[in-house]
């Protein structure tokens, strides 16, 4: 059997699809990979207990004493988070894939040489295994928009021209 995708989220990610539909998160449990979300992170996402990530399949990480040493000797230098800082020496110990929309977030993973994704791709992945309709896909991602400054008419129109629409 081959092994599955680990993928690591960051809190966006979750609270934008805790928000909107949380079946995108079963569904990518179920059909894309093992779903793992780092102690810190989960405590940002007020809308998620451990109860409901142990339903949906998703993995709750505890870094260790040794990553949360480093991620505090790292201090405040550049824009991230102490929980960012986490996030990503877990990645790097583990070899996980990052799934965050954070710009910030995205270049120190990449400079660890990890392998990292935009939140909406998980979508374009369950719709290309026929597993989320396309139209639901574009539901959720116009109604993510509508909830993230982030998610921009651009980032949507991309997103509906790689679904074919």
């Amino acid at each position: 059997m081959p092994r599955r995708t680990l993928l690591l989220l960051d809190a966006s990610v979750l609270i934008d699809y805790v928000h909107v539909d949380r079946s995108v998160l079963d569904l990518t449990v179920r059909h894309l990979g093992d779903v793992l979300v780092p102690e810190p992170i989960l405590d940002e996402v007020e809308d998620l207990s451990r109860e409901d990530c142990e339903a949906l399949g998703i993995q709750i990480v505890t870094a260790t004493t040794e990553q949360l040493t480093e991620a505090a000797s790292l201090g405040r230098k550049g824009p991230l988070s102490f929980n960012d800082r986490v996030l990503v020496l877990i990645a790097r110990d583990q070899r996980l894939v990052c799934v965050t929309n954070d710009r910030a977030l995205r270049t120190a993973c990449r400079r660890e040489k990890l392998e990292v994704r935009w939140s909406l791709r998980l979508m374009l992945d369950l719709v290309a295994m026929k597993v989320l309709a396309a139209d639901d896909a574009e539901r959720i991602a116009r109604a993510i928009a509508e909830e993230n400054r982030y998610i921009t008419p651009a980032v949507v129109s991309e997103f509906c021209r790689k679904l074919g629409r």
